[in-house]
C-alpha cells in the first residue's frame, strides 16, 4: 500500500480528495448521520465520474445534487407506506414551495405554517382514503426525515432536532426546515 498511493494517506487528504470544501460540515448537513449515505454519496460519485480518484468542487457540486436525488427517491419510497402513490406528486409541489422558502428564509415556518403549506398535499391525500390528521401527518414527515427543528434553548444555544431513538417527536416549539438533501432535490 506504501508503494501504491506514497506518503501516508491521512484522514485529511482523503477528505480533501473527495470532498473540496472548506468545512466537512458542509457534507454532513446533507446527510441523516447514517453510514449508507457516505455510501450513497460515493456511489453517486462513482456513477457521474467512472474514471475519477478526486473530485474538484464543481464535480462535488454535481455529485451532491445527485446524492440528494438519490436521497430524495429512497425517502419518497418509504413515505408510499403512509402517502398514496397518487399524492406524492402533490406532496413534491409543496415541499418545492417550502423548501424555495427555507433557502430564501423568507418564511418562518413554525408547526401552524408548515401545515398550511402542507395542507394542498393533505387534502389530496384525505380524498385518496387517508384517515390520519394533518399533525399525524406532520410527525411522519419529522420522522422519516424530510423536516427536522431549529429553536434556540434556554440558555441561547441552537439546537436542532431530529429524528432519532431519543427523539420521536417533533419539538414542541421551533422552526421547521426541509432535510437540506431534500431541499436541494428541490431547488
Amino acid at each position: 500500500m506504501q508503494l501504491s498511493v506514497g506518503k501516508e494517506l491521512t484522514r485529511e487528504a482523503m477528505f480533501q480528495r473527495f470532498f473540496p470544501i472548506t468545512r466537512i460540515d458542509d457534507f454532513l448537513e446533507y446527510t441523516w448521520g447514517k453510514p449508507r449515505d457516505i455510501v450513497r454519496f460515493f456511489k453517486a460519485a462513482k456513477q457521474a465520474y467512472p474514471n475519477n480518484a478526486s473530485l474538484n468542487r464543481v464535480e462535488y457540486r454535481n455529485v451532491i445534487r445527485r446524492y440528494s436525488q438519490a436521497s430524495w427517491q429512497d425517502l419518497k419510497g418509504t413515505l408510499t407506506a403512509f402517502v398514496p402513490k397518487n399524492s406524492i406528486p402533490a406532496l413534491e409541489s409543496c415541499l418545492q414551495k417550502i423548501s424555495s422558502h427555507n433557502l430564501d428564509n423568507s418564511v418562518d415556518f413554525e408547526a401552524e405554517t408548515l401545515k398550511s403549506f402542507l395542507n394542498p398535499a393533505f387534502e389530496d391525500m384525505k380524498r385518496e382514503g387517508v384517515n390520519y390528521d394533518i399533525d399525524e401527518f406532520v410527525k411522519l414527515l419529522y420522522i422519516v426525515g424530510v423536516f427536522y427543528i431549529r429553536y434556540l434553548d434556554k440558555n441561547g444555544q441552537m439546537i436542532y432536532h431530529q429524528f432519532h431513538r431519543g427523539n420521536r417527536h417533533p419539538a414542541a416549539k421551533g422552526s421547521y426546515f426541509v432535510h437540506r438533501a431534500v431541499a436541494r432535490t428541490f431547488s
